[in-house]
């Protein structure tokens, strides 16, 4: 996501209503995205069986900030 205001403070990034895992390496939340400034997520979902993690089809993105949430659904 790129934030296109001055200050975008993002509280939560759900995907698939919280049915995938968010990556270790993601910003842990809520943080601040300054104008231009890009994040970049990484979300699995993890198989209990064989214990292994895998990409995911993502359905539907929920973004909550202090200006409001958005749902995309690419």
């Amino acid at each position: 996501m790129t934030s296109t205001v001055d200050k975008l403070n993002i509280q939560d990034v759900q995907v698939n209503r919280g049915q995938c895992l968010g990556s270790s390496g993601n910003l842990k939340r809520p943080y601040a995205l300054p104008f231009g400034k890009t994040q970049t997520y990484r979300y699995m979902i993890y198989n209990g069986v064989n214990r292994a993690n895998y990409v995911i089809d993502i359905i539907e993105i929920v973004v909550k900030t202090d200006q409001g949430d958005w749902t995309f659904k690419p």
